[in-house]
């Protein structure tokens, strides 16, 4: 499956200016004209895909424990929106399956990062697997988690895969991933020119988090980055979308 990634990827959705990873957010991002979003997943207690960064409740809803202790019907009844503003009252934790048909329905390509709890890999991975129909949409796949990647190419052999780092991988590194990437996303204040050269190339696209400034993403544009992940996608306007 062909990846066409815009140089602007909208990180959590929009959420500079909406709350992170809901419905909400992907829309604003559609209005800013975003072409990709970026989200988070987890799984919930009876294995339904959520859209959520943390894996405890309390910074961006109003509920309390873990994701991963509770069901997909309890979640759906916490507010994740009125901790960014009123406006945002009621908003709700979104399912994988409900963020995906939104964005078909407004024409965005999904980066789905694969965030699973302690000892969750295989299952988060699997369910995510299971959602995704990647001949209706654009999707990227990407984790932290080796593992994660591997549970997933398995079986879902055909929907491109990205590998994230904490700091800069060596070669070895990607080679013991034992799957084909087609991105390598790399914390942008960790990289130089010299980093990009080494990890770009026919194999590899770098992409960059989190860029919120006009002239950072400049420079990584011109150092040969794909694509910058932003909470404010909006301050790039001109440096491709």
């Amino acid at each position: 499956m062909k990846l066409d990634l815009p140089f602007v990827i909208a990180h959590r959705g929009a959420s500079g200016s909406a709350p992170e990873n809901t419905l909400a957010a992907v829309r604003r991002a559609r209005v800013l004209g975003c072409r990709w979003v970026e989200v988070d997943v987890q799984l919930t207690a009876d294995n339904v895909p959520v859209v959520i960064h943390d894996h405890t409740l309390a910074r961006t809803t109003d509920g309390q424990g873990t994701v991963a202790s509770a069901t997909a019907n309890e979640l759906a009844a916490r507010d994740a929106g009125s901790w960014f503003g009123p406006a945002f009252d009621g908003e709700a934790i979104p399912t994988l399956a409900q963020l995906l048909q939104v964005c078909r329905e407004i024409s965005l390509g999904v980066n789905i990062e694969i965030k699973p709890a302690p000892g969750a890999v295989e299952k988060t991975s699997m369910a995510v697997a299971a959602v995704i129909d990647a001949t209706r949409q654009p999707v990227l796949v990407s984790s932290f988690s080796a593992m994660a990647l591997r549970v997933f190419h398995a079986a879902a052999p055909k929907v491109p895969l990205g590998a994230v780092y904490r700091s800069l991988p060596r070669d070895d590194d990607l080679r013991a991933l034992a799957v084909p990437v087609d991105t390598v996303h790399v914390a942008a204040a960790r990289l130089t020119r010299t980093d990009v050269a080494r990890l770009a190339g026919p194999m590899h696209r770098v992409l960059a988090f989190t860029v919120n400034e006009r002239e950072q993403g400049q420079r990584l544009r011109d150092w040969g980055v794909t694509a910058i992940f932003s909470d404010h996608p909006e301050r790039f306007s001109g440096l491709g979308t």
